[in-house]
């Protein structure tokens, strides 16, 4: 049986609402040593997502509280469900260049994340 998303994922993804400061999400990614946060609007959906790289990116601008997720969020992000088979998680992360995939339930709420990081460790523990 093919491992799958569900197998490898982080299941407690930070999720934060859109109209958080970039500066207080930066502060909770260092508290909880993540490097992604999934944006997510009044009714819990996914709609974005946003790295370290996107908020360190921003300079000393990150700090303005008058900055938000939804100023800086990729918006739309690709997202897989927990079934989905890390084989096609693999490619999809390549083919699209992406470092982070947002696992999402049936109601596009965010359920977990799968990082390349989690993909390496899961081909390094491999029979």
């Amino acid at each position: 049986m093919a491992a799958l998303a569900a197998d490898i994922m982080t299941p407690s993804a930070l999720h934060l609402p859109s109209d958080t400061s970039v500066d207080a999400a930066w502060g909770t990614m260092r508290a909880r040593s993540v490097r992604h946060v999934c944006v997510t609007n009044g009714r819990g959906e996914l709609i974005g997502i946003v790295s370290d790289f996107d908020i360190l990116s921003l300079g000393q601008e990150r700090h303005q509280t008058s900055v938000s997720l939804r100023d800086v969020m990729k918006a739309a992000p690709v997202t897989r469900s927990r079934d989905t088979p890390l084989p096609a998680l693999a490619r999809v992360m390549l083919k699209l260049h992406l470092d982070a995939v947002p696992i999402v339930d049936g109601k596009n709420h965010p359920i977990g994340i799968v990082t390349s990081t989690d993909l390496l460790q899961a081909l390094g523990n491999a029979p």
